[in-house]
Parts: structure tokens; C-alpha cells; sequence
């Protein structure tokens, strides 16, 4: 097997790097840490919504990072240091980077990874093939060969609502999460992904006649929200089992203020901040100054709660990345609604961190990021619990 210090990948395509790191060390086995060089504008080409991945310390690093940490690699510690990390770790760089890689001590071998569409190719120095990757019907990636395509005829149908661009090449996490449910319970899961842009309500009410289940991301732009509302409030009428992360959990309550409170005119604040009506408003410290609540939090679950029977715990630790939060105002009124507050900060109980539907539509909100955190080995309880409630419906 070729020895490799370091990995080159083209400007702007660190998670393609990230990719065959995850694939290499994985078939290499051992211990191998791995750090991101810096230095010669490798971060020029990154922009801004690329760096989505929290880690647990409660930084935003390059999405990439996510498939070196679903391979329990020891990698995000040293996301963005330089070349001073020591003889055993994995460099990941740019092209133009591979005279700093060699300057460096210790390096033994380079190796540049080359994008083919959905395929990529990791070459030696010597043009070499060390492997050929690709993506799984998740777009996990795999080694070329090993993408089956699934053994059911009658897939589980998910529609995961946003830009196709981004969910697949820049945001792949919620897939990958629905991927390591489906294997962890032996089905096969059809991903249709599907804008919410000026979505109307006809279509809406078509798409959900159409599919088992229902996946409201975060991490999309304001221009999605309206049509987010829209489907959260028809998934919830129509008992399509839904699962909200982050922003996806703020449309579900806004939904439910508007269609079952009758304040129609409820938006969040981040998108209007003179609306008369607001649904989530600000994260604020003692001082009044707006936070940012970002990093690994502590929850504490509603004892009999769907989000408690899931976990099969009481309290449950979730990634957050938001800065406003349900009003403490609508706490009571959603109780009268139908819609159960299920999960509150261990460090501030005004804050929300789950809601769900009381009765028996599986309608779950998190307001942070449980597809960051699950792997292969270890899927997260939320998607196994979305896609059991999908199968119980068909």
C-alpha cells in the first residue's frame, strides 16, 4: 500500500479531499490524524455557507470535515492549522499548495485527487491509481463498485426540501443520515429532493400525496421559508411524518401559529424584524447583545415524550447553530394547539430545542443539527424514528 502524508485536491473542492482521506485511512486502518494546511489563499475559492459543519467546541469548519468525522477519524481538532502537526498526521491542501507540503518535514508521499463528475480518482506522484471513489445512492462516499443502488422495489420516498446543488454538493449531511437509517434498518430510501421557491399550495398537496416522508433542512436561505411553512403546516393535516432540523423546526411552529392559532401574519424575526408578529425571536445575553449559540448543548427531554422514547434517554446532546429561538410567548398557546414542547436548553429552559405533535402523526422539530452527528456505526435515533413512522403508514 502507497504511504501518503499528503493529499492535493483543486481550489474550493476541500471535501472531495476530506472524501478520499475518510475512504484511504479507513482501508488503511491505525491511528492517522488528520490537519487542513493553511497559507496561500487555499480558503480564497471557500464561500461563506461551505463552512456549515459544527464542530463540537462550537466552530464552523469547511463541510468536508464531515465525512472525516463520521469516520472517527481524529480530524477536527486540527481543521485550518498549518504544516506543524507532526510526522504522523494526514495533510489535506490545494494543487498550488505541494510545494509547501513537500517543504514540509517527514512527508513521504503526495497524492492529488481528481474530480469525474460524481466519480473521483487518488493518484501517487507516479500517476498511480491508489483509489477510485465514488458516491452511494446517499451520496456517501464509497469506493467505485460498492454504490449499490438498494434491494427494495417499493423504496421508503423522502422529500428533502431545498436546492439540489447545495444538498448534494455542498450540504450532503441530511442524506447521508437517511442513508445510515435505512441500513441500520434494512430498507432502501428513494431522496427526492425538491425546492421550496415559490412553491404553491397545489403543488405542495401533490408532492406529499406522493411521498412516505417528509425532511425540512436548516441551513437553507430565507427565500425558502414561506414554502417550508406551507408544507409543514399541509404534512401536519395530512399526517405525512415530518422531521425539522434547525430552520426546518422553526417552519413547523410558525406553520402551526398560523394555521391552528389563526395569526396568519406570524413570521420569524430574523426574516422581519418590524413584523408585527414574531414566532422566533432573538438569542440575547444578560447584557441584551444578540448570541450565537453554536457547539454541542445539553437538552433535557420531556419525560413520555416521542422525542424521549426515541432516544431512550433524558437528556440528549445536539449540535446548535442559531441565533433566535421559539417565543416564550407561544409555549402555552402550541400546548393548546396539539403541539408538545418536548426538549428545553439544560442551560436556560426558555429555550426550545424540540417540539412535536401529541397523537400519532410523527411531526419531530430539532432546532439543532442530529445529521451532523450520525454515522454508519451509529445512526442518529431521529432519522430511524422518521423512517419507522414512514413505514408504518404506508
Amino acid at each position: 500500500m502507497q504511504d501518503i502524508a499528503a493529499i492535493l485536491h483543486p481550489p474550493g473542492r476541500f471535501e472531495l479531499a476530506a472524501r478520499a482521506a475518510a475512504l484511504w485511512l479507513a482501508r488503511e486502518g491505525g491511528e492517522r490524524r488528520v490537519a487542513r494546511l493553511d497559507g496561500l489563499g487555499a480558503d480564497a475559492t471557500l464561500e461563506p455557507p461551505a463552512r456549515q459543519f459544527v464542530t463540537a467546541d462550537g466552530r464552523l469548519v469547511d463541510n468536508g470535515w464531515l465525512w472525516l468525522e463520521r469516520a472517527s477519524l481524529r480530524s477536527t481538532e486540527a481543521a485550518d492549522q498549518g504544516t506543524d502537526t507532526g510526522s504522523s498526521a494526514l495533510l489535506l491542501g490545494e494543487y498550488r499548495q505541494a510545494a509547501l507540503v513537500a517543504s514540509a518535514e517527514e512527508t513521504s508521499g503526495l497524492a492529488r485527487v481528481e474530480p469525474l463528475g460524481d466519480r473521483w480518482r487518488l493518484v501517487d506522484q507516479a500517476g498511480r491509481l491508489v483509489l477510485d471513489g465514488s458516491r452511494d445512492r446517499y451520496d456517501r462516499p464509497c469506493l467505485r463498485g460498492e454504490a449499490g443502488q438498494g434491494r427494495d422495489r417499493t423504496p421508503v420516498r423522502v422529500a428533502l426540501i431545498g436546492e439540489r446543488d447545495h444538498l448534494r454538493e455542498v450540504y450532503p449531511a441530511n442524506q447521508a443520515a437517511l442513508g445510515d437509517a435505512a441500513d441500520r434498518l434494512g430498507v432502501t430510501v428513494e431522496v427526492r429532493i425538491v425546492s421550496a421557491l415559490g412553491l404553491e399550495r397545489g403543488d405542495a398537496k401533490s408532492l406529499l400525496g406522493e411521498v412516505d416522508a417528509l425532511v425540512l433542512p436548516g441551513g437553507c436561505d430565507g427565500r425558502q421559508i414561506e414554502g417550508q411553512i406551507l408544507l409543514a403546516g399541509l404534512a401536519l393535516a395530512l399526517q405525512v411524518p415530518t422531521l425539522g432540523l434547525c430552520f426546518g423546526m422553526q417552519s413547523m411552529a410558525t406553520a402551526v401559529i398560523r394555521d391552528r392559532l389563526g395569526h396568519l401574519e406570524a413570521v420569524l424575526e430574523e426574516l422581519d424584524p418590524e413584523a408585527p408578529v414574531h414566532s422566533f425571536i432573538a438569542l440575547r445575553d444578560q447584557r441584551g447583545a444578540q448570541r450565537h449559540r453554536l457547539g454541542s448543548a445539553t437538552s433535557r427531554l420531556r419525560p413520555g415524550s416521542r422525542v424521549a422514547n426515541f432516544h431512550a434517554a433524558h437528556t440528549i446532546v445536539e449540535r446548535m447553530n442559531h441565533r433566535y429561538r421559539l417565543a416564550p410567548r407561544w409555549h402555552d398557546p402550541l400546548e393548546t394547539a396539539g403541539i408538545s414542547i418536548s426538549a428545553w436548553s439544560m442551560d436556560d429552559p426558555a429555550i426550545t430545542d424540540a417540539i412535536e405533535a401529541r397523537g400519532d402523526a410523527f411531526f419531530v422539530g430539532i432546532q439543532g443539527h442530529p445529521e451532523l452527528s450520525s454515522s454508519a456505526r451509529h445512526p442518529h435515533p431521529s432519522f430511524i424514528a422518521l423512517l419507522e413512522a414512514a413505514l408504518a403508514r404506508r
